[in-house]
């Protein structure tokens, strides 16, 4: 295997590969992660009274931009390694080519995103 060499052949990358699928994983793992908060908010939300306030619907909207960001990422991420990778028969891989840093920028956009998500700490003493 050859690691950052310009080959003069089509090559696929494996390094994009695995950003490519790990960004679906993350997507996944994230929207089960989602259906979990919500039963057990719905739960709470049962035996108690809603009390929003404005700041609060805000950072229900900017979680879902995350979520809908963290999906975009992953269908972006795959169609990216299918166009920029060929993968025929005969064709050879490499480690990294030169479109692996487009599955890089990618990945870390929805990396950012998951962690924009998340609940801050005050939040879930709240809770």
């Amino acid at each position: 295997m050859m690691f950052l060499t310009v080959y003069p052949l089509p090559t696929w990358s494996l390094v994009s590969l695995i950003l490519a699928i790990s960004g679906v994983l993350l997507w996944i793992f994230t929207m089960v992660r989602s259906s979990m908060g919500k039963r057990s908010q719905l739960r709470t939300v049962a035996h108690s009274q809603n009390n929003t306030t404005e700041g609060e619907e805000g950072t229900v909207k900017s979680r879902k931009l995350c979520s809908i960001l963290i999906g975009l990422m992953a269908v972006v991420g795959i169609l990216v390694f299918i166009i920029f990778n060929d993968m025929r028969w005969q064709v050879v891989m490499v480690m990294v080519n030169r479109w692996t840093i487009l599955n890089v920028i990618i990945y870390a956009i929805a990396v950012v995103a998951t962690v924009l998500r998340r609940k801050p700490l005050k939040e879930k003493k709240k809770a």
